[in-house]
């Protein structure tokens, strides 16, 4: 008796697979970055996938999704997969009863862990999934949104107690850190030495 696995398929502009995503497999951790999914071949019997209950799918990829987002709210998780604001309701009610509903309105995993400290002073590339996937920026960016240009492109940042402070740049082989608000000593040096 095998286990049974969450795919995801990603069709083409043809309607034709381009690949099957596992989103739960034994040997893998409940959550995973997107960078380690394991990517199973077009070739892999993929019309074999129409028995998967969309409502498992859409409840596994919201109680994943608050794995490494929560707490967030409804339309960020919508925003982020790329479903309709309906989906992710339904993927959130699928899990109702792991969920904790705070005062703010966000949701997150009943029972989580406290989160951790925030990382030391770090330089992000452009691009990088910090910024994607948020109905707003604005916790992270605050008034600076002027770190997003046109095209939804994003320019290189360093992130400094849990918020935007600067834009960086490499200019003949070192850091140039445009601030926009105040960075201490003691933070500069630790982007330096990023």
């Amino acid at each position: 008796h095998q286990s049974e696995s969450l795919m995801m398929c990603i069709f083409g502009v043809n309607k034709e697979p381009i690949g099957v995503y596992d989103l739960q497999s034994p040997e893998s951790p409940e959550w995973l970055p997107i960078f380690q999914l394991r990517v199973v071949p077009a070739s892999a019997p993929w019309r074999k996938l129409a028995h998967l209950d969309r409502k498992r799918a859409l409840a596994a990829l919201a109680r994943r999704y608050l794995r490494g987002c929560g707490p967030t709210g409804e339309r960020n998780l919508a925003k982020w997969a790329g479903l309709p604001l309906r989906d992710a309701r339904a993927g959130l009610i699928a899990i109702a009863s792991a969920l904790d509903v705070r005062a703010d309105g966000l949701f997150d995993l009943a029972g989580r862990a406290p989160a951790p400290p925030l990382p030391p002073p770090w330089l992000l590339g452009a691009f990088d999934p910090l910024l994607l996937g948020w109905v707003s920026r604005e916790p992270l960016l605050g008034s600076n949104q002027n770190l997003v240009t046109s095209n939804g492109r994003f320019r290189p940042f360093a992130l400094v107690r849990g918020r935007a402070a600067a834009t960086w740049s490499l200019q003949a082989g070192k850091i140039a850190l445009e601030p926009f608000r105040r960075i201490s000593r003691r933070d500069l040096k630790a982007l330096k030495r990023d």
